[in-house]
């Protein structure tokens, strides 16, 4: 019964949060259209600092509560729940605030001195507001995911891109004819009304919820230093990770002007695989991202009550899993790289980019639920030396690569590291858990999806040049995915 709920619910909330990324994506791809190439690079590069104020805020502490909770929920002590979510409420609160303030008292600072190009003040300045707002509302969220009730974030979700669109649409269309700067701005803007929203309705439902429970009678700072120190290598992990991912950045576009790009160029180029390349792949992890979600709370749940075997069972389905569903989008990238490209981005140029960087999505949804399962056996200091080995190894690769040879540096310094991160946590984990899983039952997942290929090839050949672009591709993924999951059904 037990496994049946948990994939039952993984499944539900797979779902949903595939149709709302979907539509993320989507609507990223209109904004792609609007900002440019040049546009996206600021617009990635004011994300990644965004991320960095997050975790600074955060500290891991969401992750580790959704964690506790789960553990506490399951030996039945619902009081002690509602304790110490009020608790990481209360620091995150404080810890926001505090940083949203440090930011805008030296927001010159920040866009003249660090990232050197006034442009993106507006940005900064428009998006802060997030800081508060989303760092509660992911410790709400961990909450309800922890308690096994899904609804409620879920339905925020769906409010904040209902609500994000309808602003920045709006906004979108006030400025169209302004600089740049200015045009970012409104995005952002309408980012911080989205997720005002969304905070708004998760703070009145938490406390619908948790009026119903009674806080037990325990100390309160024990329950803080415990949280703090659960939280605090997750934290400092994400913490340097985020820092250094934002240093790569500023090196990436440095480096690829040494090359010989113009500011404006390195910018576009940069914009092109970081704005627009690399989140068409991440859009692939959508899929996995609520069974990381679930996974979590579930493997501290049995971690708690010392049942192993199920354990190993979980981490060898979810392998399993995600072998399967990401080598067939892998084919899919790689088959319809150009088409894809020019349908969501509207450039004929970049779709090679796609299908290189394809080949790797496998690795990068492995490396999602390898730091999710790591995570959930308590190796946040493994985590944490591993994401520090990875970043120092792309930073290297940037100084030394990109200059010499540009773009190609670039795409291989991003497989390098992707193939670099997964062989260091699937090793750590088949140390720690003895999961069962064999090489060769790749062996499937591979034949069928080149068989899957070619007979994409062949329907692009004799029928394709009839249809239009949009109705041609969707007919050909369409193929594609049902020959591939028809054979795994007959295997």
């Amino acid at each position: 019964m037990q496994k049946s709920k948990f994939f039952i619910e993984t499944l539900i909330l797979s779902l949903v949060i595939f149709l709302i990324k979907t539509i993320d994506f989507l609507f990223r791809s209109y904004i792609s259209k609007k900002l440019g190439s040049e546009g996206m690079g600021f617009y990635q590069i004011i994300l990644t600092f965004y991320s960095i104020l997050l975790v600074m805020t955060n500290m891991g502490i969401s992750s580790t509560l959704t964690k506790i909770i789960s553990e506490k929920t399951a030996l039945n002590k619902h009081g002690e729940a509602k304790n110490i979510s009020e608790i990481a409420l209360k620091i995150l609160s404080f810890s926001s605030i505090f940083i949203l303030i440090l930011v805008n008292l030296n927001l010159n600072f920040i866009t003249l001195k660090i990232f050197k190009d006034e442009r993106i003040f507006n940005g900064i300045k428009f998006l802060s507001p997030c800081i508060v707002f989303v760092t509660i509302s992911s410790c709400i969220k961990g909450y309800f995911y922890a308690i096994e009730k899904i609804v409620n974030p879920a339905i925020s979700e769906f409010l904040e891109q209902f609500v994000k669109i309808v602003s920045i649409s709006y906004l979108i269309k006030l400025n169209i004819n302004r600089d740049l700067s200015k045009l970012c701005g409104s995005v952002f803007f309408g980012y911080a009304i989205g997720e005002f929203f969304a905070f708004i309705y998760l703070i009145i439902f938490y406390f619908l919820q948790n009026s119903k429970t009674m806080a037990s009678k325990q100390d309160n700072k024990l329950e803080t230093i415990k949280l703090l120190k659960s939280s605090f290598p997750l934290g400092i992990s994400s913490f340097f990770s985020s820092i250094l991912h934002m240093q790569e950045d500023i090196m990436i576009v440095s480096c690829l002007k040494k090359y010989g790009m113009s500011n404006s160029e390195a910018m576009s180029q940069f914009g092109i695989i970081d704005g627009m390349i690399t989140p068409l792949l991440s859009f692939s992890l959508t899929i996995f991202s609520p069974l990381v979600m679930t996974l979590t709370p579930e493997i501290s749940k049995l971690s708690a009550i010392k049942n192993h075997k199920r354990t190993n069972d979980i981490i060898t389905k979810v392998y399993t899993i995600t072998l399967i569903l990401s080598i067939g989008i892998s084919g899919m990238f790689f088959s319809f790289s150009d088409e894809l490209t020019k349908i969501i981005f509207g450039k004929d140029n970049i779709g090679y980019l796609l299908k290189i960087l394809s080949l790797i999505c496998p690795i990068m949804c492995l490396n999602l639920i390898s730091s999710a399962i790591l995570n959930a056996l308590e190796q946040q200091l493994n985590l944490l030396k591993y994401n520090i080995l990875e970043s120092t190894l792309r930073i290297l690769i940037i100084f030394y690569l990109i200059p010499i040879y540009g773009i190609k540096g670039f795409i291989l310094m991003v497989i390098i590291s992707e193939f670099f991160m997964c062989t260091l946590t699937i090793n750590k984990i088949s140390k720690y858990k003895s999961f069962s899983f064999k090489i060769k039952s790749l062996t499937k997942p591979f034949a069928f999806c080149v068989a899957s290929t070619l007979i994409v090839y062949i329907y692009k050949f004799f029928f394709a040049p009839k249809l239009a672009l949009v109705l041609e591709t969707v007919i050909g993924i369409m193929v594609m995915f049902s020959f591939y999951f028809t054979q795994f059904f007959t295997a």
